[in-house]
């Protein structure tokens, strides 16, 4: 998703150089040529079902213990799956985590009381790996000195994630409160939010079984794509209304 939205910023600064009579690329007869907008940048929806895919989340079934506008913390009841990438944390059943929505505006569709039954996606928080203060010191300490390509900089990361291990595993409690959450009220049929440019615009309907899917990129995003229609391409068919000496085409060097 990043880099879709990436590709989208290069589009429209291209856009803003060639209208302001920047220097652009040029085509055989002069006129200037904009990247050519095949890519699919412009009808992905942003989802709440989606924002933990492709990371190391687990999925699971839990009780509301604590309900905020912006957080929750959940008692976990049992294991649903993982993702495809090793979870951060493994935590069991009557272990507390919690953390904020998994994006803002992912809050849940129904509203949550302590004591209710739900599913959840949950990716921890960082405090006992790459943001554990113990490991943070000793790199700043001993290797943040080094030089960008000097050899010795993996090997002296390195020694400080393994020599601060055990005081940064003191942080898992901490960090499986501060993660990131996506919430649906237990059910025959869990109900997500789906939204695009930060509006829900849709909900998405699993079977509390197929929940682990979402952290599958492309799974869940095909889920959605059935669900929410895609946005009309901007520059298809007059979408955009171009200057004369402007043409759609490839970047400069394809």
């Amino acid at each position: 998703m990043l880099a879709r939205w990436l590709a989208l910023v290069v589009v429209f600064v291209a856009l803003g150089a060639c209208v302001g009579g920047q220097s652009g690329t040029e085509s055989g007869g002069g006129s200037k040529v904009l990247p050519d907008p095949s890519i699919s940048i412009w009808n992905t929806p942003g989802s709440c079902a989606c924002a933990l895919s492709g990371m190391p989340a687990v999925a699971l079934r839990g009780t509301v213990v604590r309900v905020e506008r912006e957080s929750v913390r959940l008692r976990v009841r049992s294991l649903l799956g993982e993702g495809t990438a090793e979870p951060l944390l493994r935590f069991a059943p009557g272990d507390e985590i919690g953390g904020k929505w998994a994006e803002p505006g992912c809050d849940p569709i129904q509203g949550l009381q302590p004591g209710d039954d739900v599913a959840a996606l949950h990716l921890p928080g960082a405090q006992s790996s790459y943001e554990c203060p113990e490991r943070q010191a000793c790199s700043s300490q001993r290797c943040d000195f080094l030089r960008a390509g000097d050899p010795r900089i993996t090997t002296c990361y390195g020694d400080c994630q393994r020599e601060t291990q055990t005081q940064c595993a003191m942080h898992a409690g901490e960090a499986l409160l501060a993660g990131r959450v996506l919430v649906a009220r237990w059910s025959g049929e869990l109900v997500l939010p789906l939204a695009r440019g930060g509006v829900r615009e849709g909900e998405l309907r699993v079977a509390p079984g197929a929940l682990p899917q979402l952290l599958d990129s492309v799974q869940c995003q095909r889920r959605i794509d059935e669900v929410l229609p895609p946005l009309e391409e901007p520059f298809a068919d007059g979408g955009l209304d171009l200057p004369g000496d402007v043409t759609l085409g490839s970047a400069a060097g394809d």
